[in-house]
């Protein structure tokens, strides 16, 4: 874990009103160097949080994937323009994300937000590292399911419809009926709802509903 802090007296009028970008930019520098002697051309696994300092300058808050000794890391962190206060201690694995929480919410987090401006980050990550996943994209399922049992499971139906269609003769159907609801165990059978859902097959994938799309673009279905 890593501490890096700014030297007042290399900033510029204009960096010490955005320490928080020019500790970035810095940080930015930073990781070619960790990559050039520590990576052997690839870019160490990092999560770094931004802090405020009492005089106002930003420093960061560095969790790396591996021990950098501690006179390699100051002297290149000056070379670049950084402060003299560069710390750097080895985080018993175990205790890492109690270590990190810390830095991760409470008070700490609000106050920085309180001095950054709108839509500024205060953590960042390697790329091979995801904090916060993005959530999966689902599709369709299609199932053979009396459409009566599942409008009497859900609870508060929505636009409800029985329309008379003449497109879905050829596939023996002759009333589109449909509903909206959130999903719920009966449609999905014995499966869980959730999993169930990411790992549904796109509609498009479906031969029936796959014939009748053409005529739906058109606005015939």
């Amino acid at each position: 874990m890593a501490t890096l802090t700014l030297d007042p007296k290399k900033l510029s009028a204009t960096d010490r009103k955005h320490t928080d970008r020019y500790i970035r930019e810095l940080w930015r520098l930073m990781r070619v160097y960790l990559s050039r002697r520590w990576g052997k051309g690839k870019s160490l696994p990092f999560v770094g949080v931004l802090e405020f300092q009492k005089n106002g300058n930003a420093h960061l808050h560095v969790l790396l994937g591996q021990y950098i000794p501690q006179k390699w890391l100051k002297r290149a962190w000056q070379s670049i323009g950084g402060g003299q206060h560069v710390d750097i201690r080895f985080v018993d694995v175990h205790r890492v994300a109690a270590y990190l929480s810390k830095y991760l919410a409470g008070d700490k987090v609000l106050n920085t937000l309180a001095l950054l401006p709108k839509r500024a980050r205060i953590f960042t990550t390697a790329r091979s590292i995801v904090l916060w996943p993005k959530k999966e994209k689902s599709g369709w399922r299609l199932r053979r399911e009396d459409i009566g049992e599942l409008l009497d499971t859900v609870e508060n139906p929505s636009n409800v419809k029985f329309t008379a269609v003449e497109d879905l003769k050829a596939y023996g159907l002759e009333l589109l009926s449909s509903f909206e609801s959130p999903p719920c165990a009966t449609a999905f059978g014995s499966l869980d709802v959730i999993p169930a859902l990411r790992k549904a097959l796109p509609f498009w994938q479906m031969p029936v509903l796959k014939a009748a799309i053409p005529r739906w673009k058109a606005g015939t279905f």
